[in-house]
């Protein structure tokens, strides 16, 4: 016997994080874990990739219990078109007839007391904007700084392999494989899920480079909770 679809899952907590792939929201759950955020009121989601953002974005509104929460917050990758990604993901929010901004980490309301939304492109910082790259590029940073020797085998690895035509966030993403291959030494194909995870010990999670995320995330509830003065 056929058991139809599976339910609708609700919104149980007041904030929404939604990530683009399992690799984000995994990344957002230990890095709050880590940086002792309280994240009692967060439901972290994930898309199941870029491919699959407009429709989960499209869904939203007829979530059990989405009238009552406070927040969205959408992260996805710039990948190497910055200005496109986030125009894709503004995009879907405004199919979705959800509030939507002109610039990442901005806040959109419909209303002065609506849900409150906002989009993070990664890589981002408040001094430089949106850069190429992924979620890759940051945890690479953090990987590479504390794996130096590792790093310079990889370097030699590359000069044995043809230049090709990779992008920035291809070769971001090659050299974080190769050091997650090195690092994990019984899984060394191991999926971003789990290697943000620190039992793992294979990121730094504490690394200087996730301070702005840190930031964003910490305030998120309270900049959400203040009404627009319009």
């Amino acid at each position: 016997m056929n058991p139809g679809p599976a339910p609708i899952a609700p919104l149980i907590r007041d904030f929404l994080i939604l990530g683009e792939g399992k690799g984000d929201a995994a990344f957002v759950r230990h890095l709050c874990e880590v940086r002792g955020i309280d994240i009692v009121n967060f439901q972290i989601e994930d898309a199941g990739g870029s491919g699959n953002f407009e429709d989960y974005i499209g869904g939203l509104r007829f979530r059990p219990n989405f009238d009552g929460a406070k927040g969205l917050l959408v992260i996805g990758d710039n990948d190497d078109s910055p200005e496109e990604n986030f125009n894709q993901i503004r995009n879907h929010l405004k199919k979705g007839k959800l509030p939507y901004a002109n610039q990442p980490l901005q806040l959109a309301r419909h209303r002065p007391d609506g849900l409150a939304v906002a989009v993070m492109m990664l890589p981002y910082t408040i001094a430089n904007g949106p850069t190429r790259g992924s979620l890759d590029t940051l945890l690479l940073t953090s990987v590479d700084q504390h794996n130096a020797e590792i790093g310079a085998c990889i370097d030699g690895y590359r000069k044995c392999i043809a230049a090709g035509s990779r992008t920035k966030n291809e070769e971001d993403k090659f050299r974080l494989r190769c050091f997650l291959a090195a690092l994990s030494v019984h899984d060394p194909n191991i999926s971003l899920q789990y290697a943000v995870s620190p039992s793992r010990r294979l990121v730094d999670l504490n690394h200087p480079c996730f301070n702005e995320i840190e930031g964003f995330l910490r305030g998120f509830p309270q900049l959400c909770a203040t009404p627009d003065r319009r």
